[in-house]
């Protein structure tokens, strides 16, 4: 689930997340460790050495050189980790947006003065709310088999049962495309009842139904593609070398403040590292992963409020309707 923090309230922002959410229990192990071979490195200089050199104990020069791959790599690695972050984000957005305007269409664009309208406008709406939750427990880890979709939308399922025969279908592999072919054939199966009036209808409620497969698809490639193996490799033996050589290289100027510097210089490198790693991958139930679940809440409750509307829409209709039909045949009579 997101943290929500205020801009507004620094200390606020530093202490009350401390433990949720935050990178620093991660990463203050390694800054102990590094003050410790600091406090090691300042006792051996100062009190076994007594201080007599003022040469560093390991190459000044060598050390700083370390800091040009490290960098490169270190931002390349928070540049690729927060863009996959946004970009999970979009195509999130995207499904959310396909699927509310599907909706919205088929209010729109199937008949109102018919039960299989209706019907069908109700077993899409399930479906979509069905593929969905699928979505959101795949990226997340869980599984998608038919007991654990009746734990989160047993409503949905039970709308859907004409359209899904379980557990059959819900035990299938790839049940999203499925889901989603499920209503694409109910949206044909209304073209040919003429429950949709046009096949440019039916052609701008495919376009959304494409937005949902390519938004699913690129979601798993976000899920499924780790960085590549042999830069994090690198990676971390750059910071591992950097944030351990570090001590020997500075001692001679900052003696007994070392170990503070240390710890301080590896926080801040470990912990640019520790960001990138928490948010490349932003589907889950972590802390810092999106509150994707809570999403899907919303638009189920969403798209009932539009078939609610809808069908309201429906009877005022059919009322109107009838309330019509006498006075048009009074107006035959006298004209007779």
């Amino acid at each position: 689930m997101t943290i929500r923090y205020s801009n507004n309230s620094f200390w606020v922002v530093m202490v009350s997340h401390i433990t949720r959410g935050s990178i620093l229990p991660d990463v203050l192990p390694v800054a102990v460790l590094s003050a410790l071979i600091g406090l090691g490195t300042a006792f051996w200089h100062i009190v076994w050495n007594s201080g007599t050199t003022d040469d560093p104990l390991f190459p000044e020069r060598a050390h700083k050189m370390l800091i040009v791959p490290l960098s490169f790599l270190l931002i390349f690695r928070s540049t690729i980790s927060y863009s996959r972050f946004w970009e999970g984000r979009t195509h999130i957005s995207n499904l959310v947006r396909a699927t509310t305007e599907l909706i919205r269409q088929t209010c729109s664009y199937i008949r109102q003065d018919n039960e299989d309208g209706v019907a069908d406008r109700q077993t899409i709406r399930a479906l979509l709310v069905i593929a969905l939750r699928v979505i959101q427990l795949e990226l997340s880890d869980e599984k998608t088999d038919a007991a654990n979709l009746e734990k989160w939308c047993s409503s949905e399922l039970d709308i859907a049962a004409s359209s899904i025969q379980r557990p059959d279908v819900l035990n299938v592999k790839a049940l999203v495309p499925v889901l989603i072919t499920r209503v694409s054939l109910v949206l044909s199966r209304a073209r040919s009842d003429r429950l949709i009036r046009s096949s440019r209808q039916l052609s701008d409620m495919d376009a959304n139904l494409q937005l949902l497969i390519s938004s699913w698809l690129a979601c798993k490639k976000i899920k499924d593609t780790p960085m590549p193996f042999p830069y994090v490799q690198m990676l971390s033996f750059f910071l591992i070398v950097f944030v351990l050589t570090l001590p020997f290289a500075i001692v001679h100027m900052f003696m007994w403040t070392t170990p503070a510097i240390s710890a301080v210089v590896t926080t801040a490198l470990f912990g640019i590292n520790a960001i990138g790693v928490e948010i490349e991958d932003p589907f889950g139930t972590d802390a810092n992963d999106f509150e994707f679940s809570a999403i899907i809440d919303e638009v189920a409750t969403d798209t009932e409020n539009l078939l609610e509307m809808a069908s309201n829409a429906r009877v005022d209709y059919v009322n109107s309707e009838a309330s019509q039909s006498p006075r048009s045949s009074d107006v035959s009579l006298s004209e007779d």
